[in-house]
């Protein structure tokens, strides 16, 4: 049997009115409400749920955890190159990482043709 992965994307929404001097200065005003939590949603705003097989184009950041004894980028960067390449048998042109002490975070892939 096969593993596939599938991605649950639920849809949560309302409609905020605030006073502003333009429809920039509104959205920024509304996500700053959002960002400190003066603005919740809740089950209240549900709208949708949709499940898809989750893109192969990028691993989650938890199927990559970082390796002991690699402690520099140059070795980071060969292992997840090679970690890609084994796990989705396509050759990597380029990608971009970031990464803390446990785990890799791939922000983006470029696969070769």
């Amino acid at each position: 049997m096969k593993k596939y992965k599938v991605e649950i994307t639920e849809t949560l929404q309302t409609i905020v009115t605030v006073e502003a001097n333009s429809e920039d200065e509104a959205i920024d005003i509304v996500h700053q409400k959002y960002r400190d939590e003066e603005i919740v949603l809740d089950s209240s705003n549900y709208i949708d749920t949709d499940f898809s097989i989750y893109s192969e184009d990028l691993p989650t950041e938890d199927e990559i955890r970082r390796p002991s004894g690699i402690d520099n980028t140059n070795n980071m960067e060969i292992y997840v190159k090679d970690y890609l390449e084994n796990e989705y048998n396509h050759a990597v042109k380029s990608f971009d990482i970031e990464y803390d002490m446990r785990k890799v975070y791939i922000t983006e892939i470029i696969w070769e043709d």
